[in-house]
């Protein structure tokens, strides 16, 4: 199970992590699956318009960073299916599958067939509720519209098969589920997923629950998970879905996708890595270029605290930590002050930043690299200087201007 170290010269992870003990009740797998939702969710997410051509382009870098699967849903548009024709061309994707969803509709299913998919995610209610009100008249009839949908993709030649019925945490029954699982896997549904489209589950739930899917679906059937984050769940969700044996997870880069979005990738894959040691196939150092790119054609800006991805992750301007930072940084000690050094995610290298928080020790360290001298006095002087304008500007000052104070100050 342990594929990595817990302590390198770019990340030191708990041990805790990989104690017997503190996992009782996990079933790691060995592998996870990551099949990438993001061009398919960010249709979804209002103001976010992914062009044929955009969609071709961040396909081909999911791929080169090592995903399993890329899904889209080839009933969207003549877009849509253009570009997914264009990645079924052989040797277009070098190591993902493609995919596509589709509706218990046969004509999705034929249509993402023609477009060459390997993989087809089959959707409807799972909601019981849900479905009568749109004309689902019983769970027997809801059972049967996915068999049927199986059915036909397994003779359109479709080699996986998954089926996740959306919203299938409320307005259902345990009964149920069994049934469905039972009733899909023995129509050919190589896959069930656990599909949370609102973020109720509770981590420790999620956990029971992918045991009773994995014990429905029986051996050499694949279980995965998808989560929205309306409740800030979607990624221990996730991981909590993998500690029990989920060996797929479906996921979108920088947390695209409707409302609150989806589980991010990015958080799931570095918590996979590192604080589970479960390989995955992706290239690390690779992530944080294509979340910016897909931030900037999905214009969808993510939050400067946002976990991995966010501007404010690798700026310090706290007197005690950055004196801790220039202490340890010659000993091989960053990663004790950092969750992981910038570049293991293919960040920019942290930076340090004067403001409110600015330490004597910080700005002995700023003269130093300027080739200038200064007494103990003078460093906590032109500290409290930039405190106070750091105060009446209620920002951090930019580097020219501490700069010129120290300059100022020390030739006056």
């Amino acid at each position: 199970m342990l594929i990595m170290e817990h302590r390198t010269d770019k990340y030191w992870v708990t041990d805790f992590n990989y104690m017997e003990d503190m996992l009782v009740g996990c079933d790691y797998p060995k592998r996870v699956g990551i099949h990438e939702v993001s061009l398919r969710e960010g249709d979804q997410n209002p103001g976010c318009v992914l062009t044929a051509a955009e969609k071709f382009e961040l396909a081909k870098d999911f791929d080169d960073m090592g995903v399993d699967r890329i899904e889209m849903f080839a009933m969207v548009s003549d877009e849509e299916r253009e570009a997914l024709k264009a990645l079924s061309k052989p040797g277009v994707l070098k190591n993902a599958k493609l995919a596509s969803l589709a509706r218990t509709v046969p004509k999705d299913i034929e249509t993402a067939a023609k477009c060459g998919v390997e993989v087809i995610g089959i959707e409807g209610p799972g909601n019981g509720w849900v479905a009568k009100a749109i004309g689902v008249n019983s769970e027997e009839e809801s059972i049967a519209s996915f068999v049927a949908a199986v059915k036909q993709a397994k003779e359109c030649g479709i080699k996986e098969i998954i089926v996740g019925p959306w919203d299938i945490a409320r307005g259902t029954n345990l009964n149920y589920i069994e049934r469905f699982i039972k009733e899909t896997v023995e129509a050919g549904a190589t896959e069930i997923s656990y599909a949370d489209t609102f973020g109720f589950t509770m981590p420790w739930v999620v956990q029971g629950m992918i045991k009773k899917y994995r014990e429905w679906a029986g051996e050499g059937v694949d279980v995965s998970c998808h989560f929205h984050n309306d409740y800030g769940l979607a990624t221990a969700n996730t991981l909590a879905a993998v500690s029990a044996g989920a060996n797929y997870v479906q996921v979108a880069m920088n947390g695209l996708g409707e409302r609150a979005g989806n589980t991010p990738t990015e958080e799931v894959i570095l918590n996979l890595m590192l604080n589970m040691g479960i390989e995955t196939g992706v290239e690390l150092e690779k992530m944080y270029p294509l979340a910016k790119k897909l931030e900037t054609m999905s214009k969808t800006p993510f939050a400067d605290n946002k976990p991995l991805l966010g501007s404010r992750n690798f700026k310090m301007g706290s007197g005690l930590i950055v004196d801790m930072l220039n202490k340890l940084e010659p000993q091989g000690g960053v990663p004790a002050v950092l969750p992981f050094v910038p570049s293991l995610i293919g960040c920019p290298p942290y930076e340090v930043v004067y403001g409110k928080g600015v330490g004597a020790n910080m700005i002995a360290k700023r003269v130093e690299d300027m080739g200038l001298t200064a007494t103990k006095e003078e460093t906590r002087a032109i500290s409290e200087m930039i405190k106070k304008e750091s105060v009446m500007i209620k920002d951090i000052l930019p580097e020219y201007r501490v700069d010129n104070l120290i300059k100022n100050y020390l030739t006056k």
